[in-house]
């Protein structure tokens, strides 16, 4: 695998904040009846948390960048925006509203992702937790395996000694 790969932005992360950004701003839109997500109360109380815990987690899984998956968010409100409200027209507002109003999942992922890069560097690099615990198997089963034919030693001694 390559260096470049590795680096390479995830593209599930993006995809993910995108579609968090449309469907939060599209249910607010529709439960509240109004064109745009912002004009309802809930999109204050219920749907920038509901955005920072999402932006969080995923800042957290993919930490390289955490801007980039504010943006993807804040993209998926501005489509949601243009479909919900008043066309393409809305779009300019949208897009300078969003920037504003992004600052709160912009924090969230900067930060939790200085949480994801730290949890990164005490793990060793080489080895993914799935490797990690089939080693520690392996290991738990060899002990075992020594285990039992040291228990059984003592048995095989007493059936030469009888013979």
């Amino acid at each position: 695998m390559s260096e470049q790969s590795i680096d390479a932005p995830p593209r599930v992360a993006g995809v993910a904040s995108f579609w968090v950004g449309l469907l939060v701003n599209v249910t607010i839109s529709v439960i509240s009846g109004r064109d745009e997500a912002w004009d309802s109360p809930f999109y204050y109380v219920v749907g920038i948390p509901l955005m920072c815990i999402a932006i969080g987690f995923i800042s957290y899984r993919f930490p390289r960048n955490p801007g980039r998956w504010t943006f993807f968010m804040s993209l998926g409100q501005c489509v949601a925006a243009v479909v919900m409200g008043r066309g393409i027209g809305v779009l300019i507002i949208a897009l300078l509203f969003m920037m504003v109003l992004s600052l709160p999942q912009f924090i969230t992922a900067v930060w939790t992702s200085r949480m994801g890069l730290s949890r990164q560097k005490t793990r060793p690099q080489s080895q993914s937790p799935l490797e990690h615990q089939s080693k520690q198997n392996d290991v738990d089963a060899s002990s075992a395996l020594e285990v039992k034919t040291t228990a059984n030693e003592p048995s095989a001694e007493r059936a030469n000694k009888a013979e």
